[in-house]
C-alpha cells in the first residue's frame, strides 16, 4: 500500500515496537526500461541426492519470506520422476508479474560443474544429458539453454591426465576445477561468488572474500582466455534456502530484465544482463563508452564509464577492474554514488573489458557484469 513518487532512491523503514524489531528496505527507484529484479538461483533441495528440504517449502519461503522475484532450483541431475516433479513446483508457483521461476538443473561433472538453465519447461535439455566423465562445456546444449558454470577455482589438486579421472575416482577425488579449455556458446554466465567464497581471481584476498585460489581457473582467468561471461552469484545451499549461507545471506544475482516473466528474466540471463551481489539487493547501474553492463563495444581512443550505485549500508570502495588489474578506484563513503564521464585508461590491444566491483562498510559486495571494447580496422 506504499506508493514511491520520488525519482531518486528510496529507502522503506519499518518497525515493530511491540516486539523491539527494526528493518529498513533495499533502495527502491527507476533507472530506464530495464527493472531490477532479485533472485535466487543455485541451491538444492530433496530432489538431490545430498540435498534436503521439499522443493514447495523451498519455493514458499523464497517467495513469502525473502520476497525474492526470481528463484531456481538446481538440483543434482534429478532424472525421472523429480525432473517431473521439478518442472510441476516451477508450473505451480511461476505468477508472472510477481514470483519467476526457471526450470533448472546442476550437471556435476569430474571436470567442473555448471548449471544449465531452460527457456521453457519443454526444451529439450533436461538432466538425462548429463555427461558426468566429461566437462559441461564439452556438451552441445541446445540454443535455449544457458549454462553457468560455478566454483571454477575450486576442487580437490590431484595430477592427472584428462580421461583418466576414473582412476583416482574413490581416493579423495570428487572434481577438479573447471576446465576453460573447452569452449562452449551456451556459457553466458559464470557464478562469481557463491557460499565457499568469491572465485574472481586466483589469488586469495580477504577484503573481496577470495578463499580458494592457486589453481588457474578463476573467472579473471576465464576472461583472459577469451571467456565473455556475465556475473551471477548463488550459495549452493544444500537445506532448500536460497540465498542462505553459513550464518549470513549470500548469492543473489540482479536480473535487469524488462518485465518479471520468465521470458523476460531467461533473455536477460542469455544477454548477459545481470550482476551478483553478496546476498544484499545492491541497485547498480554501469557502462563504459555507453555500452551497458555486459555488452561489447567499440575500442577507440578515448574510454570513459558511468555508473549508479545504491547500496543497502554506505559504499566504501568502487573499483574498475580492466584485464585482470584494477585501473581506478574511489572511496566514496555514501549510500548512493554517481559517476559520469570519469577516463579510464585505453588498452594497446586489441580488446580489452572492465567492470566494476564495489565494497559496502558491512562487508557486502558486488560485481557487474564486464563491457568488452574490441578495436575496429
Amino acid at each position: 500500500g506504499i506508493e514511491v513518487k520520488s525519482d531518486g532512491p528510496v529507502r522503506i523503514a519499518v518497525g515493530d515496537k511491540e516486539r523491539g524489531l527494526e528493518a529498513q528496505s533495499g533502495p527502491a527507484l527507476n533507472l530506464g526500461a530495464r527493472k531490477h529484479f532479485f533472485g535466487g538461483i543455485h541451491f538444492h533441495t530433496r530432489l538431490s541426492v545430498d540435498g534436503d528440504r521439499d522443493p514447495c517449502e523451498a519455493y514458499a519461503y523464497a517467495r513469502d519470506h525473502l520476497n525474492l522475484d526470481v528463484v531456481a532450483m538446481t538440483d543434482h541431475a534429478p532424472i525421472g520422476p523429480s525432473w517431473e516433479e521439478c518442472l510441476a513446483v516451477n508450473a505451480e508457483f511461476y505468477e508472472p508479474g510477481r514470483f519467476v521461476t526457471i526450470p533448472a538443473w546442476e550437471s556435476s561433472n569430474a571436470y567442473g560443474h555448471a548449471n544449465l538453465y531452460l527457456r521453457t519447461p519443454e526444451v529439450d535439455a533436461g538432466p538425462w544429458n548429463w555427461k558426468p566423465d566429461l566437462c559441461p562445456a564439452e556438451v552441445t546444449w541446445n540454443q535455449d539453454v544457458v549454462m553457468v558454470p560455478h566454483h571454477p577455482n575450486c576442487g580437490q589438486v590431484i595430477d592427472f591426465e584428462h580421461g583418466q579421472h576414473r582412476e583416482v575416482m574413490g581416493k579423495g577425488f570428487y572434481w577438479s576445477k573447471y576446465h576453460w579449455e573447452f569452449p562452449n556458446e551456451r556459457a553466458r554466465l559464470v557464478e562469481i561468488v557463491q557460499g565457499r567464497g568469491n572465485f574472481e581471481a586466483d589469488a586469495l584476498d580477504d577484503y573481496w572474500g577470495i578463499r580458494m585460489g592457486g589453481q588457474g581457473a578463476s573467472v579473471q582467468d576465464a576472461l583472459a582466455q577469451g571467456w565473455r561471461l556475465g556475473f551471477v552469484a548463488g550459495t549452493d545451499n544444500h537445506q532448500g534456502h536460497p540465498t542462505h549461507g553459513p550464518g549470513t545471506y549470500t548469492g543473489m544475482t540482479c536480473f535487469r530484465a524488462t518485465e518479471l516473466t520468465r521470458e523476460a528474466v531467461w533473455q536477460a540471463m542469455d544477454e548477459r544482463f545481470t550482476y551478483a551481489t553478496s546476498g544484499v539487493p545492491i541497485v547498480c547501474d554501469f557502462a563504459v563508452n555507453e555500452v551497458r553492463s555486459g555488452a561489447e563495444g567499440v575500442l577507440g581512443e578515448g574510454v570513459v564509464f558511468r555508473a549508479a550505485l545504491h547500496g543497502t549500508a554506505p559504499i566504501e570502495r568502487v573499483e574498475i577492474i580492466s584485464n585482470g588489474h584494477c585501473v581506478w578506484h574511489s572511496e566514496p563513503d555514501a549510500w548512493d554514488v554517481e559517476y559520469d564521464g570519469v577516463d579510464l585508461p585505453g588498452s594497446g590491444g586489441e580488446s580489452a573489458y572492465y567492470y566494476l566491483r564495489l565494497r559496502q562498510q558491512d562487508g557486502h559486495r558486488a560485481w557487474l557484469s564486464p563491457v568488452w571494447l574490441d578495436r575496429v580496422d
